[in-house]
């Protein structure tokens, strides 16, 4: 290894600890209409990897003995860097979730805090809760709804803005099933990379760093080198077509709704354990017995949290509010609080900042005029 290998490899693999846990009491969520392709709870920071692939000349990217080649599929483009990522196996813990082990993944990038990846079920202020395919990486996380599946899960990382590496990457999280590589570009800079369990992630190479390129597209490729699908931050064409109408939602407190968060933990703790799970040190992950069927379980428990929500949701009778009209809660301390768009200010080319100028309205005097 020479002194320049040596320096990278040394400021790449300044990781930090891992997401904080979160606090006790939830503190509500705040919504705004931003575009669905970019509702992420990433921010985007310039890397450190072009100048270490031009000087190293590498075709293979990252070297490790922490990261295994898998075998050859389809031809890659010829004397583009090659990305390699190791599968890890199953999680051990999950921050805020409850999960099955045998439908995770941890998966490496040498230099980057590891990626999990693994199904839940949350809830996020409407009739019920919902499954959700979540990507969690450095202190930071994306998600998207399961009804959203047919559009590409993206994600940029915001790694360095947590101090848990040097670098942020680019995710594709449910690339298609007979995908054999994946080829992303972004500005001038190209590579290339295998998915392990239907996920990619790309370090982040020119964005933000003064270079001429900021569009980010990933191309996924079959064994014979068709096109399959590719996947770009800034066309929502596909996740546009799929937006489904916007339920109106129940006008809950902030208790309400961690009532509702504590409903569905046990829910789904005490369905998973009836089918024999062995739990994680953090009581978050369950592993099944050797046989089961776990996308099964995991789908009749998620449907068991689905019902136990609506049910508590019903037996409080509140009033529902059409917000896409312009209707906003009138409960005090709600649940959720909406931004106008006045409030928002675009802070990047993907991300949207917003900060309610005023508090929700007071409820009216009398609140069981609301529930007509």
């Amino acid at each position: 290894m020479n002194d320049l290998d040596q320096s990278i490899r040394h400021a790449l693999n300044a990781d930090a600890a891992r997401a904080p846990i979160p606090p006790a009491e939830w503190g509500g969520q705040t919504l705004a209409t931003v575009a669905p392709q970019v509702n992420r709870r990433w921010v985007m920071r310039a890397g450190l990897l072009a100048a270490a692939a031009a000087a190293t000349g590498a075709i293979v990217m990252y070297r490790g003995s922490n990261i295994e080649r898998q075998q050859a599929r389809g031809n890659p483009p010829a004397g583009v860097p090659e990305v390699l990522l190791a599968d890890l196996g199953p999680m051990s813990s999950a921050t805020g979730d409850i999960a099955v082990a045998g439908l995770t993944h941890r998966i490496g990038l040498e230099g980057h805090p590891d990626f999990s990846v693994y199904p839940a079920v949350q809830y996020r202020g409407g009739p019920s809760t919902e499954v959700m395919h979540m990507t969690m990486s450095g202190g930071g996380g994306s998600d998207q709804p399961q009804w959203m599946s047919a559009a590409p899960d993206l994600s940029i990382t915001s790694t360095v803005d947590n101090n848990a590496g040097a670098f942020d990457a680019w995710t594709w999280s449910n690339v298609p099933a007979s995908t054999a590589y994946v080829v992303f570009s972004e500005g001038s800079h190209r590579s290339w990379e295998r998915p392990v369990a239907g996920f990619v992630a790309f370090p982040m190479e020119e964005h933000f760093s003064g270079g001429p390129g900021q569009s980010m597209i990933g191309i996924a490729y079959d064994a014979d080198d068709h096109e399959l699908q590719r996947a770009d931050m800034n066309d929502s064409s596909t996740s546009d077509a799929l937006q489904h109408v916007t339920p109106k939602y129940p006008d809950i407190s902030q208790d309400q709704g961690g009532q509702l968060f504590s409903l569905n933990t046990a829910t789904l703790t005490a369905c998973l354990s009836r089918s024999g799970a062995r739990w994680s040190a953090d009581g978050a992950v369950a592993a099944l017995p050797a046989g089961t069927d776990n996308q099964a379980v995991w789908n009749g428990c998620a449907q068991e949290s689905i019902a136990a929500v609506a049910a508590k949701i019903a037996e409080w009778a509140p009033r529902f509010y059409d917000s896409e009209n312009g209707e906003r809660p009138l409960v005090a301390n709600p649940f959720l609080q909406f931004s106008d768009p006045s409030d928002c200010t675009r802070t990047s080319a993907t991300t949207t900042t917003c900060t309610p100028s005023t508090p929700p309205p007071s409820p009216p005097a009398d609140p069981a005029s609301t529930l007509a």
